[in-house]
């Protein structure tokens, strides 16, 4: 199974610089959930934005057109691997429940294959340079929990399960 993570504002933003341009621990902590246990894709891209190191407890699969690269980085992490060959990535894993992480292109060219969705929509609006905002006629909402607001999560959200409807 093959399931899209990602959060964006109300103008479906996703990245600024390379980075999440809003602090949501709550945010934080669902993702951690959702993807501990499980191999996560993202491209070069997202990696980096995250200072370049792995999260833990979960595989961790760059995808890059040179990963040859970064042979040395994914040397030092038995958690870690960079490829260029995302399809044969997902034909690899394609009997385990594996999240992807983005960026935009990495969404883009697996929204096919994509079975599920785990959405927080940020009611506010941010600035930056990297947006997604995909069809989703082909899925349906099948859950929704609401997002917790205060001091250290200021913006209203909430977290949305998305599933692709069978033809």
């Amino acid at each position: 199974m093959l399931i899209a993570i990602y959060a964006h504002d109300r103008q479906h933003l996703i990245g600024k610089n390379q980075q999440i341009p809003w602090h949501l621990p709550n945010d934080m902590r669902f993702f951690k959930a959702q993807t501990t246990g499980h191999p996560l894709i993202m491209g070069r891209t997202t990696f980096e934005g995250m200072g370049s190191r792995p999260l833990p407890h979960r595989e961790n699969i760059v995808v890059t057109h040179h990963p040859a690269h970064y042979k040395d980085l994914s040397n030092q992490y038995d958690n870690l691997q960079f490829t260029a060959d995302l399809m044969g990535v997902v034909e690899k894993l394609k009997d385990e429940v594996v999240y992807i992480s983005g960026g935009a292109e990495i969404f883009n060219q697996l929204w096919t294959q994509v079975d599920e969705l785990r959405i927080t929509p940020i009611d506010a609006i941010f600035e930056g340079d990297t947006y997604f905002d995909p069809d989703l006629s082909d899925f349906e909402c099948y859950k929704i929990e609401p997002g917790g607001q205060d001091e250290k999560n200021p913006y209203p959200y909430q977290f949305e399960y998305w599933r692709r409807r069978q033809a």
